[in-house]
């Protein structure tokens, strides 16, 4: 059992996205778990926890057909930043950071709130439509605290690779990214592998630890 906002709820599917420089496994993980609520919403709470940055980046949303609600948190050693996005038909029609709220209004095609687990329906959904405006939190440089989770808006899109034995291959582009990243996603719609180059020329991929879960992955794009 798992609780969201004090409500509980059934834990349906949980995992843990793994992170790796050039081959090495890195001292950071993302733990994730995706409940159903007593009223049929979806709760996700997820986490980037970056031990030797003593730093965290932790989500925990409320996803019901009418409005979408995502709670963001960055924790640097004692310090903390959060945010509130509230969605809904491609809107943002509510927008909190730390106790301000951000009056402008929002609108979208689709909606990222940064943890892998909400990666595979996005690609999904880039690849269906073609390219799109993506609304991501922004947490580019997380010292930055004037602009972290500010609304970010871009431009992205999916070129679908091919597959092999259920696993589908794209090419996501757009955002920050100036190079393609290669994903893989199940035929249910979870990320398995994300992979992208640095500038730097350090090679980074992500990695779902273990098998996807059997149920279908839920579509957290359309906001």
């Amino acid at each position: 059992m798992s609780q969201v906002d004090g409500v509980t709820a059934e834990v349906i599917a949980c995992g843990e996205y793994h992170y790796f420089e050039n081959g090495v496994r890195c001292n950071i993980v993302e733990p994730w778990s995706i409940s159903r609520g007593e009223e049929g919403e979806v709760q996700v709470v997820s986490s980037r926890q970056i031990a030797d940055a003593d730093s965290e980046l932790s989500v925990e949303a409320s996803i019901r057909a009418e409005q979408q609600v995502f709670d963001l948190c960055w924790r640097q050693g004692g310090a903390q930043t959060w945010a509130r996005y509230v969605v809904s038909s491609g809107e943002l029609t509510h927008l909190t950071r730390d106790g301000v709220q951000d009056s402008r209004g929002y609108t979208f095609d689709c909606f990222f709130p940064l943890m892998r687990v909400f990666t595979g329906p996005l690609l999904c959904a880039l690849a269906a439509r073609g390219p799109a405006q993506v609304l991501v939190p922004w947490i580019k440089d997380p010292s930055e605290s004037s602009m972290l989770f500010s609304a970010d808006i871009s431009e992205r899109q999916v070129e679908f690779l091919g597959s092999k034995d259920a696993v589908r291959c794209f090419s996501y582009q757009g955002g920050q990214y100036e190079q393609a990243a290669n994903c893989l996603v199940s035929e249910r719609g979870w990320l398995l592998a994300y992979a992208w180059e640095m500038q730097s020329g350090s090679h980074w991929d992500v990695r779902l630890a273990g098998s996807p879960p059997e149920l279908e992955c839920p579509d957290f794009s359309a906001g």
